[in-house]
């Protein structure tokens, strides 16, 4: 079975799930390269992207 399938047969991409570091990074303004990479993570994956609860709860913590 194509992991890319959904179950009724529709082509979908691939999902990522966002680690609350990631999140952190590209909202710091302070944190440089770290901040580039996540950001543009984020900008370019974002349709695909996935953000648990358990990661906004530990980000609105910080």
């Amino acid at each position: 079975m194509d992991a890319r399938k959904t179950v009724r047969g529709a082509s979908r991409r691939p999902t990522i799930l966002i680690d609350t570091n990631v999140a952190a990074y590209a909202h710091d303004r302070d944190a440089g390269s770290k901040r580039e990479v996540a950001a543009d993570l984020l900008n370019t994956r974002w349709d695909e992207a996935i953000l648990s609860t358990q990661v906004l709860v530990e980000f609105a913590r910080r």
